[in-house]
């Protein structure tokens, strides 16, 4: 028999594995890396959602928002010139148009305020107090800008414009530059969001495809590892027996194909053996009987009826070495079964070694591309 210690036992989940199929190993390796892949699939899109949401934001930040402020902005810049247009005419009849013109941006710079005020930002505490200061330029506006410019006396127009109405123009400016700052720092911080979420998403993707690839590998090399090792232990078994020796034993203690057939080969061990035993006791029975008939031949001149009982003798020993030549021939016979069984097992051992190695290649160039 054979004197290899025995190996130490493995763990459970190790020995759960290893007895799976080698079809159900080699397809783990697959798999592990395509839930990966699916999983890493799956957050990247959740990721451009996201990020697609950020930007619908954004455009509507700027359509409903920064443009509005941008025309307020305009619109109260006109208005001022419009004043200063009135003030610098001759005729009365161009003061009539440019009041008209006064009143016509009133009319669209009070819709854009309007529609600011209705908006997300239109409780910012920079639009509030826009709306405070910018009332108030309209009461100073309206009770005596506008009348000293309408009126022909041109140094109380600059009076009013420089002494009252620029310290509340300068006010409201302010209140419309904070504005748009705030709007603008929080476009910057969904954008900055954005390209966070974005670099974390590509992060987390390039570490979980490498750690996927990485456990793909180890588990591909543990499977190849253990389908050759189970190969190589068949294969000196059967060298083994090529030679004459049967008692090299095949120590593979999975529960896959190259186990069971392991362990078939065991029992083809097990029966050539025995059978082998069963030659040996009836080769001794002949010898036996052939020193007796050679003293029954010695004694066959004494007496007839010796010569007869040892005919007798002589006859019942042929028969027995009849039924252990029959007994040789079943045992051949069974012998012969085996070793079919062991070549049939040792083929397909062959066409799985040769799967797993193309597993591995297919592993290795995966890495190679990376």
């Amino acid at each position: 028999m054979s004197t290899t210690p025995a190996a130490p036992p493995r763990p459970r989940r190790a020995r759960w594995f290893s007895d799976r199929g080698l079809q159900t190993k080699i397809f783990s390796v697959f798999a592990l890396l395509g839930v990966v892949a699916v999983a890493c699939g799956w957050y990247a899109m959740s990721s451009l959602e996201k990020s697609k949401d950020d930007l619908e934001t954004v455009a509507s930040l700027q359509a409903e928002i920064a443009d509005v402020r941008s025309l307020v902005h305009q619109n109260q810049i006109k208005g001022r010139m419009i004043i200063a247009q009135i003030a610098a005419s001759d005729q009365q009849s161009d003061k009539d148009v440019w009041t008209v013109k006064l009143a016509d941006n009133d009319r669209e710079l009070n819709g854009q305020i309007d529609a600011f005020t209705a908006s997300a930002a239109g409780t910012a505490e920079p639009w509030v107090a826009f709306l405070d200061d910018y009332a108030a330029f309209l009461a100073v506006r309206d009770g005596q800008l506008v009348p000293a410019a309408q009126g022909a006396d041109v140094a109380r127009y600059a009076e009013v414009r420089d002494v009252v109405a620029q310290p509340l123009i300068d006010a409201y400016a302010a209140d419309l530059d904070a504005a748009a700052a705030e709007i603008t720092a929080y476009v910057q911080g969904m954008a900055d969001a954005a390209s966070d979420r974005t670099t974390k998403a590509k992060t987390i993707m390039i570490v979980a495809l490498l750690a996927a690839l990485a456990a793909s590998l180890a588990l591909g090399w543990v499977v190849v590892r253990g389908i050759r090792k189970s190969v190589s232990k068949v294969q000196g078994t059967l060298e083994a027996m090529a030679g004459g020796d049967f008692t090299v034993a095949a120590e593979v203690d999975s529960r896959d194909e190259l186990g069971r057939m392991a362990a078939a080969l065991g029992s083809a061990q097990t029966a050539v053996r025995e059978t082998l035993a069963g030659v040996v006791e009836t080769a001794q029975t002949v010898a036996a009987a052939a020193e007796e008939l050679s003293a029954a031949s010695q004694q066959v001149g004494s007496t007839s009826e010796e010569t007869s009982a040892q005919a007798g003798v002589v006859a019942a020993a042929a028969e027995q070495v009849s039924r252990n030549v029959q007994a040789v021939a079943a045992g051949a016979e069974q012998m012969g079964a085996s070793i079919r069984e062991i070549a049939q097992n040792a083929t397909e051992a062959a066409k799985v070694a040769s799967t797993a190695t193309g597993v591995a290649a297919q592993a290795n160039d995966t890495v190679a591309r990376l």
